[in-house]
């Protein structure tokens, strides 16, 4: 592909092939899209490759070494590095000084690789991104965007399950307390429960020492072709439940969030997810709290109000197109 003006190349520099990050690029290059732009995406491997990938959700990708791009780095094409593995956060540091704009997720990111907040400050202005404000905290001189998100389209609202998790199993998802849960609901209050099982360690220590028959809920990791996997089953679910609780972060958005949201579905988070910060806590209004099992159990027993927020509103915040237009032309 011939790059032209309205090209953007974005670099995609983790092995990671489901989560957060994913749905980020994905959400994002959508967006390019619907803004006039089209979207290129990398990944950072060893070697450049002279073929295309399938990234899945309907995008390719093409294998590019350090070396190649560094060189598209070079050309008069914006560059979006929409996420950096700490094992690769080395190779950030020419592609930034070259003026690739780069997205810091959460603080775990900064912790695991040091080098990355070095790099950050090295970021030209306007082009360091954070997608909560939280994270202003770890980088105050960051460009703070939502999530880009585009909306799923035909939802079918069937509420045939009482409550659904889809987050990734793993320990700051904190899947234990949802488990942990289902030994306390009863058949008819119980929690489905989907999400990635890379975490092999977490499940056989965590989750099969505490609630041995917790694989009778268990799904499956959720399809990697389908960007609004999560909005589906929300539809399908009287209630979202996410307890995910990241160190030093919170308030905002995450994509099991918006999901929840615009399928239409109440939503239950850890009631550490909320800061206590008003201009940190966006969710605040949309979602309900809980921090064990018991309260977890609790809720999903007894009736649960609609949230008070109009997350329609929240949704247009969160455009994909728009969020990515602030990107790139953002000085």
């Amino acid at each position: 592909m011939k790059p032209d003006m309205a090209t953007v190349n974005l670099v995609y520099m983790a092995a990671a092939r489901t989560g957060g990050w994913v749905s980020f690029t994905t959400h994002l290059m959508h967006g390019l899209r619907a803004a006039g732009y089209t979207p290129r995406l990398f990944k950072l491997t060893k070697r450049t490759e002279p073929f295309m990938r399938s990234f899945g959700m309907g995008f390719e990708y093409q294998n590019v070494s350090i070396t190649t791009a560094e060189y598209l780095a070079e050309q008069s094409v914006p560059m979006i590095v929409t996420c950096c593995w700490h094992t690769l956060a080395d190779k950030l540091a020419p592609l930034v000084e070259r003026g690739a704009h780069l997205v810091v997720h959460d603080p775990a990111e900064i912790k695991r690789a040091p080098v990355l907040a070095q790099v950050a400050d090295t970021v030209r202005p306007g082009r360091l991104v954070v997608i909560r404000p939280v994270m202003l905290t770890h980088l105050p001189n960051a460009l703070l965007v939502p999530h880009p998100y585009v909306r799923a389209p035909q939802l079918l609202r069937t509420a045939e399950m009482h409550a659904v998790s889809y987050a990734r199993l793993d320990y700051d998802k904190h899947t234990e307390i949802v488990t942990g849960a289902n030994e306390l609901l009863p058949d008819d209050r119980k929690i489905d429960i989907y999400g990635s099982d890379f975490n092999r360690l977490y499940m056989y220590r965590v989750l099969d020492d505490r609630t041995p028959g917790w694989r009778s809920l268990y799904h499956g990791p959720m399809p990697r072709n389908d960007l609004w996997a999560g909005a589906r089953l929300a539809a399908r679910a009287r209630r979202v439940v996410d307890m995910s609780v990241i160190a030093n972060d919170g308030g905002g958005t995450q994509y099991t969030f918006l999901e929840a949201i615009d399928a239409g579905t109440p939503l239950i988070v850890h009631g550490k997810w909320l800061t206590g910060v008003p201009s940190y806590d966006v969710m605040a209004p949309y979602v309900h709290t809980a921090s064990t099992a018991t309260e977890l159990a609790g809720l999903l027993t007894g009736p649960l109000p609609n949230p008070v927020g109009d997350p329609t509103e929240l949704l247009i915040k969160h455009d994909a197109a728009t969020v990515a237009k602030t990107i790139l032309e953002a000085r």
